[in-house]
């Protein structure tokens, strides 16, 4: 067994050495922000569901284990099935859980960030007058 968790971390290890490249969002434009901006949105909305999900389904599981429908038909196996799938639930959903916590953060952090690079795009160019509602002239001398 020490062999196989030896082989499994050194092929995660080479599996996740390739690392993404780091963009300015300075050098972006509008549209390029954009795109990032939907991946940001869809990592964290993914995290918010890798977070929740497990939770869920531990305390259907559980509420199926506490409260059984047919009491007459639940033997000694199916009650070990039964607490057998909660701690599975549960185990396996402690890292997703963690996993989910991470891209949450990850996402939101990216959105404050990519909100502020965006920021420059909404600023009024030099020796502008605004007239009216979204009518502007630039006078240039």
């Amino acid at each position: 067994t020490s062999l196989k968790c030896a082989i499994i971390l050194i092929m995660c290890t080479i599996t996740c050495s390739i690392h993404a490249q780091r963009v300015s969002l300075d050098s972006l434009d509008s549209t390029q922000l954009h795109q990032k901006m939907d991946e940001a949105v869809n990592r964290r909305d993914f995290g918010k569901h890798m977070v929740w999900v497990p939770p869920v389904l531990g305390v259907i599981t559980g509420l199926g284990i506490l409260f059984p429908e047919d009491e007459s038909d639940s033997g000694f196996l199916q009650n070990l099935f039964d607490v057998l799938l909660f701690y599975t639930i549960a185990i396996t959903g402690i890292p997703i859980m963690a996993t989910g916590a991470v891209l949450w953060v990850t996402g939101s952090t990216r959105i404050k960030k990519i909100d502020i690079a965006l920021k420059k795009f909404d600023l009024m160019p030099e020796n502008s007058m605004a007239l009216g509602v979204g009518i502007t002239f630039n006078l240039q001398f």
